[in-house]
């Protein structure tokens, strides 16, 4: 029953977005997290994210949600909307995945699968990202299917360690994120600098924690977009971009620090038992990449630092994200 409700809500969230596609000014995008992308090759602590998600052209909200949105959360009547809805899967393991054993000193194993629904309100300025997440943590989000597949695709060690996941609970995720704009001409080469502070707030049983931060970049049409989105519990951003007759491109880097009060593929389930370790109770990520935009379509890269995240952990993770992005 579980399985099959939670099913019902993926094939859902998968129909809306070929059905949508085809609306001018939307976006279609794709995300890929792994930490095959960074420094080392091995598999541990965050290992996989993978998120496809469409946006809709500006504007293109449902009346009585657009109205709601102006008056009683942007406060804004000149404020461009649009709404995203997205299906991502994101993987957790320990650094030995080559034991059946449990691994009693590092993070469990678990997989997340979640759909998104969000409500994103911008300015020249200023965007603001509601963001509304239903799924589930446990066997029913199949970390181990996703995984072993990879691996086989990827000629890596089949992991072996899965029947120490996490158990099926249902995960809920509400998140806010404010992002600033401050784009400013340097008059010479027709480069830009964009200095932009955002906060980022989640509650639910998956993560609740507050975080600050900033992201500077450097290039040109900055005013295309706010730079490229993360998957949480990176700051999730727009996935909407400006068309542009030439290309547009910009360098970038960032830090956020969050201060963390609940993290499920740390702190265990949270109903009944399961492995767990304890958490730090402060996380920062720093990170550096780029993004070109050639008329509809957009390409981004950056490399991810996140410092320890339990007692214990023996240095910090390293993954690399891209982000694939064509508009209609």
């Amino acid at each position: 029953m579980f399985r099959q409700a939670l099913w019902l809500l993926v094939l859902t969230t998968i129909l809306m977005g070929p059905a949508l596609a085809d609306e001018p000014g939307s976006t279609i995008s794709l995300q890929f997290e792994n930490d095959v992308l960074g420094t080392d090759d091995s598999d541990q602590h965050y290992t996989n994210g993978l998120q496809l998600s469409w946006q809709s052209a500006p504007n293109a909200v449902p009346c009585r949600l657009a109205s709601w949105a102006r008056r009683s959360m942007f406060f804004n009547a000149d404020v461009t909307l649009h709404v995203k809805i997205a299906l991502g899967q994101n993987l957790y393991t320990p650094l030995d995945i080559q034991t059946t054993e449990l691994v009693q000193d590092d993070r469990p194993y678990a997989g997340w699968l979640h759909s998104d629904f969000t409500l994103i309100g911008c300015t020249e300025g200023s965007m603001n990202v509601l963001e509304v997440s239903v799924g589930v943590v446990g066997p029913s989000a199949y970390g181990e299917e996703m995984q072993k597949w990879f691996h086989e695709v990827i000629d890596s060690p089949e992991p072996m360690g899965w029947d120490n996941q996490l158990h099926d609970e249902l995960a809920l995720l509400v998140g806010f994120e404010r992002r600033w704009r401050n784009v400013i001409e340097l008059g010479f080469l027709g480069l830009e600098i964009d200095p932009a502070p955002h906060f980022d707030v989640a509650l639910g049983n998956v993560f609740t924690y507050g975080a600050v931060g900033g992201n500077l970049r450097l290039g040109h049409g900055l005013l295309g977009d706010f730079g490229p989105p993360r998957l949480r519990p990176g700051p999730p951003g727009s996935r909407a971009f400006g068309a542009h007759k030439g290309m547009t491109w910009y360098f970038f880097a960032g830090v956020e620090g969050r201060a963390m009060l609940q993290n499920i593929f740390l702190d265990g389930n949270t109903f009944g038992t399961s492995h767990r370790v304890d958490k730090e109770p402060y996380v920062a990520d720093a990170w550096i990449g780029w993004a070109v935009s050639v008329m509809k379509v957009r390409m981004a890269a950056n490399y991810v630092v996140r410092t320890k995240e339990f007692k214990g952990q023996d240095k910090s993770d390293h993954f690399g994200a891209l982000t694939f992005s064509v508009g209609f």
